[in-house]
């Protein structure tokens, strides 16, 4: 790792992430086995949903396996799940005063020609402007999904780790200087002082060249 990177001109614009681990079984080697033809009737078989057993005897343990109980108002940045062979997708879900939201899935995308039955897999992730806010009390949960119509899985995971900060997100604006709205300094100050806001005015031949005539953060400027 590069030393001074915290004084780099690039670092200004960085965020610290933490990262929350999140497995479905929990444990130092977290697995499951997933039998052909359980699950619903879609032949999709959902841990921990579709194993009645799954945290029998782990009322005593620290957390529930693929829960945890958010311990500050943070933002949510980046999430992606990992799968064996046969799993189809994670899920993500945020639950608030007793209301479950889904916030995200992952996908397995198989290059395998028979389909989900090899390691030659890879899985979707967050797009760069997935940003989710949760509070001091919410709870993440995941589970993962396995297609059982074919075949048996043994030591299955479903892992979805998420990245975490507790800084709000910088906000870049960027265009020709002319096209910037006449109310957009009235708008930009009505923003919380949290929120790091930065407007960049290019030169009118920004097709050809970009060139940065003027920049603004309003977060020094005082909005």
């Amino acid at each position: 790792m590069a030393t001074g990177t915290k004084n780099s001109p690039a670092a200004k614009g960085m965020r610290t992430v933490d990262t929350q681990w999140m497995d479905v079984v929990g444990g130092a080697y977290p697995v499951f086995d997933v039998m052909k033809g359980s699950g619903g009737k879609d032949q999709r078989f959902v841990y921990p949903n579709d194993q009645p057993s799954a945290y029998v005897g782990r009322r005593g343990r620290r957390r529930t396996p693929g829960q945890w109980t958010v311990n500050r108002d943070a933002t949510l940045v980046a999430t992606a799940g990992h799968l064996h062979p046969g799993g189809l997708w994670t899920d993500m879900y945020l639950t608030r005063n007793g209301v479950k939201k889904h916030i995200f899935r992952s996908r397995a995308k198989y290059w395998e020609p028979a389909g989900p039955v090899s390691w030659d897999v890879a899985m979707t992730a967050t797009k760069p402007n997935w940003r989710v806010k949760v509070k001091q009390g919410d709870i993440l949960s995941i589970n993962a999904t396995y297609g059982t119509r074919s075949n048996s899985w043994y030591e299955s995971m479903g892992i979805m780790p998420v990245e975490i900060t507790d800084k709000p997100a910088i906000i870049y604006l960027a265009a020709p200087a002319w096209s910037f709205h006449r109310d957009f300094e009235f708008y930009a100050r009505m923003l919380s002082k949290e929120i790091e806001l930065w407007r960049f005015e290019l030169h009118e031949n920004w097709r050809h060249e970009v060139k940065v005539i003027a920049r603004v953060n309003y977060s020094e400027s005082g909005r």
